[in-house]
């Protein structure tokens, strides 16, 4: 995969020590990244951001009363506040809470979500990530191993990097 090496690549985790690993990652490809990780979402932008192509995503942003419609409108605000409407961008989840709330989004998507819906979604389980021998190296090859499929948008990315 080619990640996007001009500032398009947004990390959602309110807990940063989940998230450390993969941030260094990203850093090691020389991808540019925004990480936002207040739960009020106080640290996001005043307007959105332009050209994200990719948002990687723990799905349970809240801890005051995890239901499915309060992570729903959690990310959802946050996904406006950072997006512009109709962006092509993957999207690749990154929780331990995939099975629980997934498909609550998805659905999302489909209804109130529909202009922040994203062109792709992915999963990089951070629980594997953490078990396994090589936290980095699992989430380096996990990226590639999920998006390389995806030939177009990868040259679209690497088009759009050589601009």
């Amino acid at each position: 995969m080619i990640l996007p090496n001009n500032g398009k690549v947004i990390v959602f985790d309110d807990q940063h020590k989940d998230v450390a690993t993969l941030l260094r990652a990203l850093s090691q490809e020389k991808t540019p990244y925004l990480y936002y990780q207040d739960e009020l979402g106080l640290d996001l932008p005043d307007s959105p951001v332009e050209n994200v192509r990719l948002v990687i995503l723990d799905l349970e942003l809240v801890s005051n009363n995890p239901t499915p419609h309060n992570i729903i409108s959690a990310i959802g605000g946050r996904l406006k506040k950072v997006l512009t409407k109709k962006t092509t961008y993957f999207l690749i989840f990154w929780s331990e809470k995939e099975e629980q709330y997934k498909q609550y989004l998805l659905d999302a998507f489909e209804k109130d979500l529909k202009d922040y819906k994203p062109v792709i979604t992915k999963s990089l389980s951070k629980v594997k990530a953490k078990e396994s021998g090589d936290t980095l190296g699992y989430i380096l090859q996990g990226l590639n191993d999920e998006m390389k499929e995806y030939n177009s948008m990868n040259a679209f990315l690497l088009w759009e990097s050589c601009v």
